[in-house]
């Protein structure tokens, strides 16, 4: 069953923005936009290939804490 996407987040959102939105709204997709205009689709696989890789690279690192 496909529903529509209808939640989004704004281009320059963290990762850690996109990893609320996902939750707050229990969703698969959200839709990217650059003020009212949709520039594309952020999936919920793609987040976590992010996350991945920025964990493997050492660059993730939780909102306010320091190295």
């Amino acid at each position: 069953v496909c529903t529509p996407v209808t939640q989004s987040i704004s281009e320059d959102a963290s990762l850690f923005d996109a990893i609320a939105e996902f939750l707050a709204h229990q969703t698969l997709s959200l839709l990217v936009r650059r003020g009212t205009t949709t520039v594309g689709i952020l999936r919920l696989s793609d987040l976590f290939d992010e996350l991945a890789r920025q964990i493997k690279a050492g660059e993730c690192q939780a909102e306010g804490s320091e190295r």
